[in-house]
């Protein structure tokens, strides 16, 4: 089908809208190629996610665009109530399902929305390129998925890819920074409840354990949470000298950051927060500097 003919040259597209550079040439003369993508934009990360997607196709159509193709491109927002949406992204992944114009998708955002977009995709043969998903059971068949790739895509081709590494591997070297190089080796461990969030504080604790250290865990749900104070308490009650957070800034995570600015200051911050910086503020002059150290 139209779809899937076009896999290769929505890669290139996808690819080229991430790094602004290859393949470019052309007139635009032979028609229009016609992406989307799905992200929270209500998030800082989502509509900066979008606005650089945007600022790259604008400057590759301006260059003649891809291979003589000029590229269309339209943003759906998969936010309610201030969040991602699985149900949300699903919704457009359908929208852009009912237009044969469209030939796939950059996104999703978060990994969850992958897990319920894919199998709606895949029959379909319709591209997704994701920009941030870290979940590996999206891609690899591990024993400790509760589920698996193949689930997923029922017996279809493949049509899912992303652009960055696994929590596999990126929580455990967060692990292995804050035993070996910090020398923190009691840590508190505190996710937001999501896929994202409770997969990578999962990794971090496993490779940490490793190595010999103590670990204090705890959750939260943003719906129901609004004073981390007490989790906080409970990691320097039982020794932490350094917090390890799993979650995204669109669940509140920063807010625990700086009420442990409060209450923990000689404790080091870990912290997952897809683009948010550390924020660098100063502080009064005789009060002890809190380090923070962030993997994105």
């Amino acid at each position: 089908m139209v779809r899937a003919r076009g896999l290769g040259v929505l890669i290139v597209a996808a690819f080229v809208a991430f790094a602004c550079g290859g393949g470019g040439g052309g007139t635009g003369s032979k028609g229009t190629i016609k992406i989307g993508s799905d992200l929270p934009v209500c998030t800082v990360g989502g509509q900066s996610t979008a606005n650089g997607i945007k600022f790259a196709i604008d400057q590759k159509n301006s260059a003649g665009g891809i291979n003589g193709y000029t590229i269309a491109y339209q943003s759906f927002d998969d936010c309610r109530q201030a969040a991602y949406s699985a149900d949300a992204g699903v919704e457009n992944v359908q929208s852009m399902l009912g237009d044969s114009k469209f030939l796939g998708m950059i996104g999703p955002y978060n990994s969850a929305v992958a897990k319920a977009e894919i199998p709606i995709a895949a029959p379909q043969h319709f591209t997704m390129v994701s920009p941030s998903n870290t979940n590996p059971c999206l891609t690899k068949d591990l024993s400790s998925c509760s589920y698996h790739p193949q689930d997923l895509r029922a017996g279809n081709a493949n049509n899912y890819f992303r652009v960055v590494t696994t929590d596999d591997y990126q929580g455990p070297a967060m692990a292995t920074y804050a035993y070996k190089t910090l020398n923190v080796h009691n840590v508190g461990v505190l996710d937001d409840s999501t896929v994202f969030g409770v997969g990578i504080a999962d990794t971090f604790t496993t490779q940490f354990k490793t190595y010999g250290g103590t670990v204090t865990r705890s959750s939260y749900k943003k719906e129901q949470t609004s004073d981390w104070r007490s989790i906080l308490l409970k990691f320097k009650a039982a020794g932490a000298t350094g917090v390890y957070v799993g979650g995204t800034d669109d669940q509140n995570i920063c807010i625990p950051r700086a009420q442990m600015k409060q209450r923990l200051r000689r404790i080091h911050h870990a912290g997952v927060r897809r683009r948010q910086r550390a924020d660098g503020s100063h502080r009064p002059r005789g009060q002890r500097r809190q380090r923070q150290h962030a993997n994105t």
